[in-house]
């Protein structure tokens, strides 16, 4: 009997599929931060000398496979976010500058399929550009 039990368990143990839970991607977030003003080009409506740029690369640290999110430009005081899909993922860039323009703030959020999978926020001390 105790053998029987033994192996029933084992068999409904082995008939229950495994979990399919998510494995989430290792993610590296690369948040770069610079003066619009040191462009290579220069498209912006008008260009202001206290207006930064700032740009994300999401990788992934086993495939290497990149993403480049759209960028995100503000001025003095201002506060701007967008939202790209690139790949698998929606990523979130949201930026805020101060107005002092001495300091910046960026958040970045990776999503997959709704649920976040990554989150970065970085604080910058800013110098006016010479």
């Amino acid at each position: 009997m105790r053998t029987a039990l033994v192996l029933l368990a084992l068999s409904l143990f082995a008939a229950v599929p495994p979990s399919s839970s998510y494995d989430a991607p290792s993610l590296e977030t690369r948040i770069t931060v610079k003066p619009v003003t040191k462009d290579d080009y220069l498209l912006l409506r008008r260009v202001q000398p206290d207006m930064y740029r700032c740009s994300v690369i999401v990788q992934d640290t086993q495939t290497k496979e990149s993403w480049k999110p759209e960028d995100v430009i503000v001025g003095p005081g201002e506060t701007d976010r967008n939202t790209t899909t690139v790949g698998p993922f929606q990523i979130e860039v949201k930026a805020s500058i101060s107005k002092k323009v001495d300091s910046m703030n960026a958040q970045v959020t990776v999503m997959r399929g709704g649920k976040v999978v990554s989150r970065q926020v970085s604080s910058f001390l800013l110098e006016k550009p010479s």
